[in-house]
């Protein structure tokens, strides 16, 4: 190569621009939004003793169906019933004397989620399958019939408070916010549900206060920096 040519790649070497690293900035938001709950999700629990896992189990089976068709009168949907347990399980004599333990009789059992979307009828349902069978009441969440427009407004609102944050820590470093690299949305965690109950305490003239309930949804935003005009 000619001293004159080696000149000219020096050069043109001398004047490319330096790659910049990029600048990335990793935050994250949440929105919340607050509404009336307008149904309750309640756990019922039908269980039953006996001698014999048959004997047994078809008892269980014929409180379980009338449970069931007490619901119906009652006007909730068959939709809005769902089994969530089956259990057959023996029950055992206590040990003593070096006797061996021995089986004595069967418990049969199994559980339903029903949704209860008219809350003035709490009472009057629990009422209803305590008098058909139910004899175990586990549990109370109430919730939205349609959480999506909640969901959808938390949403929005995490992206602003994500934005409001890269914002913040950019002017704070001298730079600003360019483009979006990545969008993440996270799950709030769903909330307890009440403790366990006896039936009769949920009786029809117990008030029910069903609250508000907040919808939180969080986002996670990857952003890059750039320098400021």
């Amino acid at each position: 190569m000619s001293v004159a040519a080696a000149l000219v790649v020096a050069m043109a070497a001398a004047f490319v621009a330096p790659v910049r690293a990029e600048t990335l900035l990793q935050v994250t938001g949440e929105g919340r939004m607050t509404a009336a709950s307008d149904m309750a999700v309640i756990s019922l629990r039908v269980s039953r003793e006996g001698a014999t896992a048959a004997g047994v189990t078809a008892e269980m089976a014929a409180a379980a169906r009338a449970v069931l068709a007490a619901l119906e009168t009652q006007g909730v949907a068959e939709r809005d019933v769902q089994t969530s347990a089956l259990q057959l399980n023996p029950r055992w004599t206590r040990p003593a004397d070096g006797q061996a333990p021995r089986i004595v009789g069967y418990e049969a059992a199994t559980g339903f989620e029903v949704r209860i979307r008219d809350l003035d009828r709490f009472g009057t349902v629990l009422d209803a399958v305590i008098s058909d069978g139910a004899n175990g009441f586990q549990g109370v969440r109430f919730a939205l019939t349609d959480p999506r427009p909640m969901q959808d407004g938390a949403r929005v609102a995490a992206f602003d408070d994500a934005m409001a944050k890269a914002r913040l820590y950019a002017e704070a470093s001298g730079m600003m916010v360019g483009d979006i690299r990545s969008i993440r949305e996270g799950t709030a965690g769903p909330r307890p549900m009440a403790e366990g109950l006896s039936m009769r305490a949920m009786a029809a003239d117990v008030p029910v206060a069903a609250g508000e309930l907040d919808v939180v949804m969080h986002v996670s935003l990857e952003v890059v920096l750039v320098p400021a005009p």
